[in-house]
């Protein structure tokens, strides 16, 4: 993919993205970790990741951060993707959080929230979540 910038275009690769379980305050968290482009292939990757997790303590319930702050652009069909995930998980979804400060992934996440019927709440820094 191609990411037209003020020096001309540039590739965008795929990086290193992944999922961790945090505690912090007494709530489980699931942080997603983006950086460069979110493929359609990782992003399934990740939502199969995602409900390992899920079906581990399936009476859990889990705050949600999508840390996008280092993701430079994604694939359509990756938000679809973890839009579907969404959607299947939302029974152990506490709270969900991105943090970016790109117009990009904050039009994306509200595409997501009114799709999966979910509040997205948009921080610059994980600082900023309030548990």
């Amino acid at each position: 993919m191609l990411k037209i910038t003020d020096k001309g275009m540039q590739q965008i690769v795929e990086q290193k993205n992944s999922i961790e379980p945090v505690s912090r305050a007494g709530k489980d968290f699931l942080r997603f970790n983006f950086d460069g482009l979110l493929t359609q292939k990782k992003a399934i990757e990740l939502c199969t990741e995602w409900k390992k997790y899920s079906l581990q303590e399936p009476e859990k319930s889990f705050v949600i951060v999508f840390n996008a702050s280092k993701m430079e652009n994604y694939e359509p069909q990756a938000r679809i993707a973890f839009q579907k995930c969404m959607k299947e998980m939302s029974k152990q979804i506490d709270k969900i959080w991105v943090v970016t400060d790109s117009k990009l992934v904050l039009g994306g996440a509200s595409i997501m929230s009114l799709i999966v019927g979910l509040p997205i709440r948009a921080v610059r820094s994980e600082e900023q979540i309030i548990v």
